[in-house]
Formats: C-alpha cells, sequence, structure tokens
C-alpha cells in the first residue's frame, strides 16, 4: 500500500500541508495517515477535514491514537473523512466516539490497557467492515462484536466460538488462540478463508467439516492435531496452508478436496516428500501448486 503519513510536526495550518496533502491524492497514493499523541485543535482537524473532502480523499484515510497521553476517540470527530481508526494508544480508555465517523469501515486495537473496553459503540458503526483485536476477548467484547452488523473481516486472539451469535457476513476470520469451536459451522455460515494460529488446545478439527463456502485453510502451530479434517462434498475449499504442525502425521483425508489448487507444506511437519507420491492428477485434477518446506 502506498501511504503518506502525518504527524504531531505537521504545520497543519503551512500551505505547505494543503499543497502537499492536495499532490499526495492527486498521486498514486491510496492511503493517507494522520498520527496523534496529543488531542489537537478543534479548528485543525476541521481544517484536515475541509482538505480532504475538496481534493477528493484516498480511499483509506487512518487515524492513529499514539503515544501516551490519554485520548478521546470522540474529540477526533470533526475529521468525517476517517475510513480506518488505528489504536496505538495504551491509555484510550473507551470506544465512545467511534459511532461519530461516518465512513469508518476499518478498527485496529493494539497495546490498550483496558481489558474491559466497552465494545458496545462499535454496533452502532454501520459501515465497520474490518475489525483487529490484538488481545483475549472477554464475553462482553464478543457479544458486541456479533452484534455489529456488516463485520466481514476479524482477527482477534482468544475467540470462543460458544460465546457468539450467526455472524452472516462474516468471510475471514485470523484467530490465535481458538477455542469452543463446536457450532463453528453454525456460528460463521458464509466464512470463506480461515487462519488459525497457536491454538494447541484443539486436537480436533473435525469443526471444519460443514464449511461449505471456505475456500482458503491456513494453520500454523497446532501441536495437537494428529488428522487433517475430512470435508463433506461439494466444500470449496481450493488453498491448504500448514505450517509447524509437528504431530500431524494423517493426511488421507485431503482427498475429500478433489478440487485442491494449492498445497503448502512447512516447516516441522511429520511428512516425508515420499509421502506425497499419491498426489496425482487423477486425485487432484484442479492441483496447480504443491509445495513442500
Amino acid at each position: 500500500m502506498n501511504q503518506i503519513i502525518f504527524n504531531e510536526k505537521t504545520d497543519y495550518t503551512a500551505p505547505t500541508f494543503a499543497e502537499k496533502l492536495k499532490n499526495a491524492v492527486s498521486g498514486d497514493v491510496d492511503s493517507v495517515n494522520f498520527i496523534f499523541g496529543h488531542t489537537p485543535l478543534l479548528d485543525t482537524l476541521q481544517l484536515i477535514d475541509k482538505l480532504l473532502q475538496k481534493y477528493k480523499a484516498p480511499p483509506q484515510v487512518m487515524l492513529t491514537f499514539a503515544g501516551e497521553n490519554a485520548l478521546g476517540i470522540a474529540d477526533f470527530s470533526a475529521l468525517h473523512s476517517v475510513t480506518y481508526l488505528n489504536i496505538q494508544n495504551r491509555y484510550v480508555s473507551s470506544l465512545e466516539g467511534v459511532q461519530l465517523f461516518p465512513n469508518l469501515n476499518h478498527v485496529s486495537i493494539t497495546y490498550v490497557l483496558e481489558k474491559e473496553l466497552d465494545f458496545t459503540p462499535l454496533v452502532q458503526c454501520k459501515s465497520l467492515k474490518c475489525l483487529d483485536v490484538e488481545r483475549r476477548l472477554t464475553k462482553k467484547q464478543h457479544q458486541a462484536i456479533s452484534k455489529t452488523p456488516k463485520l466481514e473481516k476479524l482477527k482477534a486472539h482468544g475467540l470462543n466460538i460458544s460465546q457468539l451469535d450467526i455472524m452472516p457476513y462474516l468471510s475471514f476470520l485470523e484467530v490465535h488462540g481458538l477455542l469452543n469451536p463446536m457450532e463453528f459451522a453454525k456460528k460463521l455460515p458464509c466464512l470463506k478463508d480461515l487462519f488459525i494460529l497457536s491454538s494447541n488446545s484443539l486436537k480436533d478439527l473435525g469443526f471444519l467439516s460443514d464449511m461449505a463456502k471456505l475456500e482458503k485453510l491456513r494453520i500454523i502451530k497446532m501441536g495437537g492435531i494428529r488428522e487433517f479434517p475430512s470435508f463433506k462434498e461439494n466444500n470449496s475449499l481450493t488453498d491448504v496452508y500448514l505450517r509447524d504442525m509437528g504431530n500431524l502425521c494423517e493426511f488421507d483425508n485431503l482427498k475429500t478436496l478433489p478440487q485442491l489448487k494449492k498445497l503448502r507444506l512447512e516447516g516441522n511437519i511429520n511428512l516425508a516428500q515420499e509421502d506425497l507420491a499419491w498426489f496425482s492428477k487423477k486425485e487432484f485434477p484442479c492441483l496447480e501448486k504443491l509445495e513442500f518446506n
């Protein structure tokens, strides 16, 4: 992504800022990132937003909270053009105000110290499609995420499927430490892209067998898994990536994926290259790439 960054050293009132922003958005820049560690004057925020609208802002306008000072999201609501809120400030204690950004479609939350951070304001974000949370979720946070109306992409830690409601629009999930996945297919019926990392408490991937719309599966560091799961007929899975799964030794169920196009096996996997001799165009007529490292 071609991004231009402005921070607190930028003199937003100077003609040079307006000129630089104009040149950026009229060029090949597809993202502008405004980084703040303090709350600026309202006039400054209004000026930035006025110029963004005047010069037709790029597809992504990012607002990043950094530094060590407590910041209030609502204090930045004059930036109507913001599409991506990136919270890297440890002392943000509330998400109140996110609903005031009419074009907001992506929220990322990292380093925040408040474990019980209330996610309820996200429910009011009608355009929110992507959410990244780099911390273990509480039960209340699970419930709020479930109620976010149009969420399509989610990155989370400690995601407990039993605490979610049905999420009909979610198509991408990246999860560290997946928990209680028994109702996985029921809760996430439209998932197409799944990335599971470091979920060593799981001993069985059978919960994936009913994922009819899943197209891409990536699994990394799941030492408790011995067998690749069987998928039902008419599944959509075409791309499988497995890495560092030292106990995985049974691969016969890959034959339930006749439409498989890509298979990549890397790192600590209990499989020798000669064990893949049964891979053939007869078994996998669509296979385009087979990688074993």
